[in-house]
């Protein structure tokens, strides 16, 4: 990314976090093994989230340099996606338990993105999470 920055003429610069994850972790109940499975699905959103985000970006691309990179990162994001997935599934008492905290995690991030603020960010906005 630093690469593609300094080819581009572009200073990289800090962005302060966005309300997005704060906001999305309210869900988080706060009592093991609860905490931990909310925190692994929370990350799993997060994730599924750039995903989209960077497969919109990168089939608007005309560089095909950034558009690689765009690429590349997108599989990395999917990766980390199924990664919490998979790890939720282990601490989840059953399927259905799963399924149905992360229907309510799900509902929650809708409602985050709806009232976030109309911010260039990577880790927020409409999409999907795949079980």
């Amino acid at each position: 990314v630093l690469g593609e920055l300094d080819r581009l003429g572009i200073a990289f610069e800090r962005q302060r976090p966005g309300p997005y994850g704060g906001k999305l972790r309210q869900v988080v109940r706060d009592k093991e093994p609860a905490r931990l499975l909310d925190t692994l699905l929370c990350c799993a959103v997060i994730e599924a989230r750039s995903c989209e985000r960077l497969q919109l970006l990168a089939r608007e691309l005309a560089d095909p340099s950034l558009r690689e990179l765009y690429e590349r990162l997108l599989a990395s994001e999917a990766r980390h996606h199924g990664v919490y997935v998979e790890l939720a599934r282990v601490v989840a008492p059953d399927e259905r338990a799963l399924r149905t905290r992360l229907e309510a995690v799900c509902r929650h991030e809708a409602r985050t993105v709806a009232a976030a603020p109309d911010l260039p960010r990577l880790h927020a906005g409409a999409g999907f999470v795949r079980l």
